[in-house]
């Protein structure tokens, strides 16, 4: 019975708090990752001298 009435509470209770949790949340999380990907994209690594690992590539490498 008074598990009954836990769920009811958490069924009600949660998602506003959710929603309300990930609307001040996502907006500034979202807008650092775009800002990362802005900054990456003028940026670059200099990787003369270095190791280079490439996955996922299945032919084109050194035509």
């Amino acid at each position: 019975m008074t598990m009954d009435f836990v769920n009811k509470i958490m069924n009600v209770a949660f998602p506003p708090a959710g929603l309300l949790f990930l609307s001040f949340i996502a907006p500034p999380y979202y807008f650092s990752k775009y800002i990362c990907s802005v900054f990456r994209r003028f940026t670059s690594e200099n990787v003369r001298g270095k190791v280079v690992l490439v996955t996922g590539a299945s032919s084109g490498i050194g035509e």
